[in-house]
């Protein structure tokens, strides 16, 4: 999953989508993953700390620093796809929820409907 620049909105087509979370997994020791998981903890715990302030922009930014280190954390790019949404960022919610469904690893109801919905959105909004 390549997460979009800060506050940029995406263009057709997608940015690359993540490599296979199961496949990447196997590619690393457990040590290695603890490590990349460790490093981004303060931008994971910032960007929640500015969702339960209500600044949705400024976490979604944070959001999408910790996952350039760490993208392979499914509940992360769940949450991040949510804030996507709210914040009317159809485009990229489409894109992100499409990452989503290509690692089956992490497929989920969620990211299904968000796809749906983000499309839906773009779609009457032109």
């Amino acid at each position: 999953m390549a997460a979009p620049a800060p506050g940029a909105e995406v263009s057709v087509p997608c940015p690359v989508a993540a490599p296979v979370a199961r496949r990447a997994a196997a590619e690393e020791s457990w040590l290695q993953r603890q490590i990349r998981r460790f490093s981004g903890y303060p931008h994971l715990d910032r960007a929640y700390r500015l969702m339960k302030e209500g600044k949705a922009r400024e976490a979604t930014d944070e959001l999408a620093s910790y996952l350039r280190r760490d993208p392979y954390d499914v509940a992360a790019r769940q949450t991040y796809l949510i804030l996507l949404y709210q914040q009317g960022r159809y485009a990229e919610t489409a894109c992100e929820a499409t990452s989503l469904l290509k690692d089956e690893s992490s497929w989920s109801d969620s990211a299904l409907v968000y796809r749906a919905l983000a499309e839906q959105r773009s779609r009457t909004d032109r």
